[in-house]
């Protein structure tokens, strides 16, 4: 199985790919976006001037609002993949 970074690094090289709407909070967005980028939460909280936790609980109110289990299926479902697959088949699906 390929690891978060790596789908991160493959769905970004794709220009393609059409990102599907997602339930975020602009500063939720702000984040999302960051994450995407593949920017740790230390990195996030710096960039936008929070918490390690304020990130953190972005994070976890993300996953709630939009019924996912971790970041990864986020993802998958942002660009509106399967997040069992690899990159490969989450980008040429």
């Amino acid at each position: 199985m390929h690891t978060s970074i790596e789908m991160l690094h493959a769905i970004n090289k794709n220009s393609e790919s059409k990102p599907s709407p997602l339930r975020l909070t602009p500063r939720g967005t702000e984040v999302f976006e960051l994450i995407i980028k593949g920017l740790s939460d230390k990195r996030i909280g710096e960039h936008l001037g929070m918490s390690y936790s304020g990130v953190r609980r972005h994070r976890e109110k993300m996953l709630l609002c939009n019924n996912c289990a971790s970041m990864r299926e986020l993802i998958a479902k942002y660009y509106g993949r399967d997040a069992d697959a690899g990159p490969d088949a989450i980008l040429h699906r």
